[in-house]
């Protein structure tokens, strides 16, 4: 089988990735390389199978500090001058200025909850340097001779660290509780605390790598630009990463991670019921952090529907349809592991039974919303669950139009929205990818994957025009009807054809073409015999946010494959994904 390999023009795996581009591991010289947009920030299940943003750097031009986006107070900045501690010259000079004041550069960021600042330095002719966060007034000065901290600037943060990682460079970190938007501020100081004072316009300290993260230390230094296009690698299998491609959705609830809020999350009791207790930030969430809420319901001794104890948000719907409302929900002691409490999705919604274990998981519930005020609800009530009283944890609540349930989405004071994954690569048959004898098309999506797109959108297409999904001469693997899981599609001469559907999981699909015809392979299974196609100039290779779109691995062949080798290669006695992986040596990120 590798022999095979060899012969492929391009394989894709979920590998080496930027922001707006994910590399292929064949070609090695770009010209396989997808550019990926989405032009917003996402969420993931990273290695350690914990939720997270992408990315989890929330400053934009984290190294860059000559851009724009970080104000030079009384200071310049002398871009890529000094060794960095990764090794490249992309480190940064940050020189004072001859005014009698603070001499500093600083970010605005919008940050909510416990959040850690970090960069890294390195003495120059001054030794001091200091990290501030004008929303809370606190910093701290660090001693870049002793690698010692120094005093507090202004006020205390929540915890400073200073660590040497070697040839000078140290990493100073600050965290803080921040609750909107901050400034956050990298300067010079011309003594321990003494961040005010006269400049001589020539000195400084070198600085490399900012980054503010979520929770109380810093994590790997991710390098950003603009922050919005990073692929996003996802680990919701296991230990292998997928290629997480989805459509736009927007989170409606408000607060999602702040049940706290009594506010935004308001209480309805009844009965025998008592106002539940909230206890903030209590325990960790699935992503890792100290941010999720303890909630005791307490419905009483009663056993009727009016006998309850509930947390709800009151949401405006503008349009009515199908929505999903999701949580994730886990007993908070063992004592409430097997008792029940419910979710709610609008007025009009049964009450959705849930029973608690001891670990996180993320219940979902869905209804059609009618338009108007609605609740959405988490609580205990009479009839409904088994439990007088039960303490659970709560964390990311998530309200969504669409037919199925999307990742997760962090709100605080407003709705977001995450847009559209996109991956293209153009070029396809320019770049020698394929032939004019044809070629062969393969891909691997997670096993159970169903290919469902919100509007009819196709989710994955391979065509000789940029024009879309129903240009003339293009495949497509796209939504069926009902609840069919694969509908296989060609374009040609202004007309749309189903060659193949399926209700059954499907985890490898191939075609190849001849300039003539088509066949087709689906789980080592040929579907499709010599379909007639005859288009060998296939440009554009894209693929669409879609349900649960899960790509594990993607290869192009310049020519068309023999049966016995699609039917090898799709089928279910080679573990392609594996086997690529060990043979172009590479660990998976």
């Amino acid at each position: 089988m590798k022999s095979l390999l060899t012969e492929a023009s391009l394989i894709l795996l979920p590998n080496g990735y930027k922001e707006g581009k994910l590399y292929s591991t064949v070609p090695s010289n770009g010209a396989g390389d997808f550019t990926v947009a989405r032009a917003t920030t996402a969420t993931r299940v990273n290695s350690a199978g914990l939720v997270e943003l992408v990315p989890y750097n929330l400053l934009t031009y984290s190294q860059t500090f000559s851009n724009v986006i970080w104000l030079k107070i009384q200071a310049t900045i002398s871009s890529n001058i000094a060794t960095a501690p990764n090794g490249t010259n992309t480190a940064s000079k940050l020189v004072e200025n001859t005014a009698n004041d603070g001499h500093h550069i600083y970010q605005n960021a919008l940050a909510n909850g416990v959040n850690t600042f970090s960069f890294y330095a390195k003495k120059g002719e001054r030794t001091f340097v200091y990290a501030y966060a004008d929303s809370v007034g606190q910093g701290k000065c660090f001693n870049l001779t002793s690698g010692t901290l120094g005093v507090n600037i202004i006020a205390a943060p929540l915890n400073a660290t200073i660590e040497s990682v070697g040839n000078d460079w140290f990493r100073c970190t600050i965290t803080l509780s921040i609750a909107s938007a901050s400034a956050l501020r990298i300067g010079l100081c011309s003594a321990d605390g003494t961040f005010s004072y006269l400049g001589n316009g020539t000195s400084g300290a070198f600085i490399w790598g900012a980054q503010l993260n979520q929770g109380t230390s810093a994590l790997d230094y991710q390098r950003t630009e603009t922050r919005l296009n990073i692929p996003r690698l996802d680990y919701s299998l296991g230990s292998c990463p997928s290629i997480l491609v989805e459509p736009q959705r927007t989170n409606l609830a408000l607060r999602s991670e702040e049940f706290e809020n009594a506010t935004i999350w308001t209480n309805t009791i009844g009965g025998t019921g008592a106002n539940p207790i909230r206890t903030a930030n209590a325990v960790t969430s699935p992503s890792g952090i100290q941010n999720a809420d303890t909630i005791v319901f307490d419905r009483g001794a009663g056993n009727t529907i009016t006998d309850q104890s509930v947390i709800s948000q009151q949401i405006t719907i503008a349009t009515t349809g199908t929505y999903y409302f999701s949580v994730w929900i886990k007993a908070t002691a063992s004592g409430d592991v097997g008792k029940q409490v419910f979710i709610r999705c609008g007025n009009a919604a049964a009450l959705q039974a849930v029973t608690l274990t001891a670990n996180w998981v993320r219940y979902e519930t869905t209804a059609t919303v009618t338009s108007g005020s609605n609740s959405f609800q988490v609580g205990n009530r009479g009839a409904i669950t088994n439990a007088n009283s039960v303490s659970v944890d709560l964390w990311g609540a998530q309200l969504e139009a669409g037919a199925y349930a999307t990742s997760y989405i962090p709100t605080t004071s407003a709705t977001v929205t995450r847009n559209s994954d996109v991956m293209s690569l153009s070029n396809v048959y320019t770049n020698n990818l394929i032939t004019a004898s044809g070629g062969t098309w393969f891909v691997e999506l997670r096993n159970n994957v169903q290919l469902v797109a919100d509007n009819s959108v196709s989710n994955i297409w391979l065509g000789t025009s940029s024009g879309g999904p129903f240009s003339n001469g293009t495949f497509m693997l796209r939504q069926g009807g009902g609840n069919q899981r694969t509908n296989i599609w060609k374009y040609t001469g202004g007309v749309a054809t189903s060659l193949f559907e399926t209700t059954s999981n499907t985890s490898k699909i191939s075609i190849k073409w001849n300039g003539t015809t088509a066949d087709i392979f689906v789980n080592g299974v040929k579907v499709v015999d010599s379909t007639s196609f005859n288009f060998t100039v296939m440009e554009f290779l894209n693929a669409f946010g879609g349900r649960n779109l899960f790509i594990n691995s993607m290869a192009l062949f310049p020519t068309p494959l023999t049966d016995d080798q699609l039917e090898l290669l799709t089928g279910d006695s080679f573990n392609t994904y594996a086997e690529m992986a060990s043979y172009y040596n590479y660990t998976l990120q």
